[in-house]
């Protein structure tokens, strides 16, 4: 069984955190602040665990079902985008790659997906 991806958002993020970046990240996941940061933090949970879900149930990820994988994609598609806008204290590139890791192990091209 694939490892589950919800707990994968409430890791600490890699790289050197020399402004605290890190600890605001971890800060507004564990608890987020009213507006963006919760919207965001509840909207890549329920995706996340959507997938953990199928997972869980069928015992095979969701990218290898022909129909929810591709509308859990699509799902992504705008999550990615959305991290163009206001992320509090969140951090879009952590954001990104948590995305990006989690589209690449369904056997996703995160480069070919709109």
């Amino acid at each position: 069984m694939k490892a589950n991806y919800r707990d994968r958002l409430t890791a600490t993020p890699k790289g050197v955190s020399d402004n605290g970046w890190k600890e605001r990240h971890r800060d507004a996941v564990q608890c987020p602040r009213p507006g963006y940061e919760r919207a965001l933090v509840e909207m890549l949970s329920g995706w996340l665990r959507y997938a953990d879900a199928v997972q869980s149930r069928w015992e095979s990820g969701i990218g290898k079902d022909g129909v929810l994988g591709s509308e859990w994609v699509a799902i992504s598609s705008g999550l990615r985008g959305l991290l163009n806008g206001d992320l509090g204290r969140l951090d879009g590139g952590t954001i990104d790659a948590l995305l990006v890791n989690a589209l690449q192990e369904e056997g996703f091209d995160p480069n070919n997906i709109s």
